[in-house]
């Protein structure tokens, strides 16, 4: 059952924040409300505070990057909340431009182990980039 809008329910949430407590990376984390989060994420010896919004969106699209951002301010991350949902080419090309990642929850993860976060790219077996591309 949806919570808001942007239809992240409780249970996804909780499984959100059950990654961030088990990630080596996080020292800590504070949800400031259902969709936002702030990341204390731990690189050697510097520490540096994330802004995440988790949404649902099956295809994540610019607007909705833009509509996340009327209501919630400056972020550094938008997170789609399941692997089978994608984003547009045209939502994470605004991401890399603007150095903010544009996800999906499997690869927002991954990024996590990496300084420059919002470039991160899940590559396949041979290395190729796998991105979560979708059509609105």
């Amino acid at each position: 059952m949806p919570n808001d809008h942007w239809k992240v329910s409780y249970a996804t949430v909780n499984f959100f924040e059950k990654i961030l407590k088990n990630h080596d990376k996080v020292e800590d984390f504070k949800r400031k409300s259902l969709n936002q989060f702030v990341i204390t994420k731990k690189n050697y010896d510097k520490r540096e505070k994330i802004v995440v919004i988790l949404v649902n969106r099956y295809t994540l699209g610019q607007a909705d990057i833009f509509q996340a951002i009327e209501e919630f301010g400056e972020f550094d991350c938008i997170v789609t909340s399941a692997d089978w949902n994608g984003y547009t080419q045209e939502a994470k090309q605004w991401g890399l431009q603007n150095s903010k990642g544009v996800f999906t929850v499997g690869e927002f993860s991954g990024c996590l182990n990496y300084e420059r976060y919002w470039e991160y790219v899940k590559k396949d077996e041979k290395g190729k980039p796998m991105y979560n591309y979708k059509s609105e």
